[in-house]
């Protein structure tokens, strides 16, 4: 079993992060968010939470 730090360093954690961030920005534009916002709040987070700060440069 993974402890928590190392669920979120692997694949499968980052897959999941990812998945989530894309969820999140599908539900915060059918709420009304603009899409080129959401979008890049999509990105902002899932770098965030993967410490994959890349996109955001």
């Amino acid at each position: 079993m993974m402890d928590k730090g190392q669920f979120s360093s692997s694949p499968e954690g980052r897959a999941f992060v990812a998945q989530s961030s894309e969820d999140w920005g599908r539900a915060s534009i059918a709420s009304g968010t603009q899409m080129t916002e959401a979008l890049e709040a999509v990105k902002k987070i899932t770098a965030f939470y993967t410490g994959d700060n890349s996109e955001t440069s």
